[in-house]
């Protein structure tokens, strides 16, 4: 019932279809979390780090994970107008509560209605596919707050923002309430 809401308040007049071509291209961006230090992602050149503030230290990984996730939308969202995105992520039950879109979890499902809210104010659609940890270095340099080793590995990286827009939680929670 919510999605009602969201789309009679907020929608733009135009069509939620994605384009033709966005049926062959899938822009693909990267982002991780740490426990303790930060989180962050990487989309072509352009990347974020972010520390965890002390109310989002209790949080499980998984919410971190998906926390991030949101974020990368919120900062990249209006790039992908039309087209089909996939997010790696290295947390496998993050990767299947975004292709299924649900969780038990309240945290997470408040996340999700907002990936979705993004993903719809955006007129993208978004997957997730999983990456192993291995494979996830730069990212584990950005949630892990090594900046500069980072830089020093990718010199052409540019970065996106210094702070996060808005706070997803807090979106969810004006947009469409506490579950």
């Amino acid at each position: 019932m919510w999605f009602v809401a969201f789309l009679l308040q907020d929608w733009n007049g135009k069509s939620l279809f994605l384009s033709r071509e966005s049926w062959h291209t899938e822009p693909e961006f990267i982002t991780d979390a740490s426990g303790s230090l930060g989180y962050g992602g990487v989309f072509g050149k352009n990347w974020f780090s972010f520390r965890w503030k002390n109310e989002e230290l209790n949080w499980s990984i998984a919410v971190k994970e998906l926390y991030a996730v949101v974020v990368a939308c919120q900062l990249w969202g209006s790039w992908w107008k039309g087209l089909r995105v996939v997010v790696r992520c290295d947390n496998q039950s993050m990767v299947a509560a975004i292709n299924k879109g649900y969780s038990k979890d309240m945290i997470i499902s408040d996340l999700l209605r907002v990936l979705i809210y993004y993903a719809l104010a955006g007129n993208f659609s978004i997957s997730a596919k999983h990456i192993p940890g291995k494979k996830n270095r730069c990212l584990d340099l950005l949630s892990r707050l090594q900046v500069i080793t980072f830089l020093q590995e990718n010199e052409d990286a540019n970065k996106v923002g210094d702070k996060v827009m808005e706070n997803p939680l807090e979106v969810c929670r004006e947009r469409f309430g506490s579950y």
